[in-house]
């Protein structure tokens, strides 16, 4: 009975280190932080966002697509001199 305790224990133990530790570090990496950055300043339901099969995601992959290529090809602004 106590090792099942101690299982549970540290099966939720690692269910929280993914969930507060992991996942949130992930967010930053270079290849998901521009998409993180368009779905929140767009307004698009991230929960629908990972449902490839309905028309809702096809728009805004397009969408995410499209603005991450005004990105990266948006010509950069020399910094103002004072």
């Amino acid at each position: 009975m106590v090792k099942q305790w101690c299982r549970l224990v540290l099966g939720l133990g690692a269910l929280g280190l993914a969930m507060f530790l992991v996942l949130p570090w992930l967010q930053t990496l270079p290849g998901i932080r521009p998409v993180m950055d368009v779905i929140a300043e767009e307004d698009i339901d991230a929960n629908v966002y990972f449902y490839t099969g309905s028309e809702e995601v096809a728009r805004a992959e397009r969408h995410v697509r499209q603005v991450l290529r005004n990105i990266e090809h948006a010509p950069q602004s020399a910094p103002s001199q004072p």
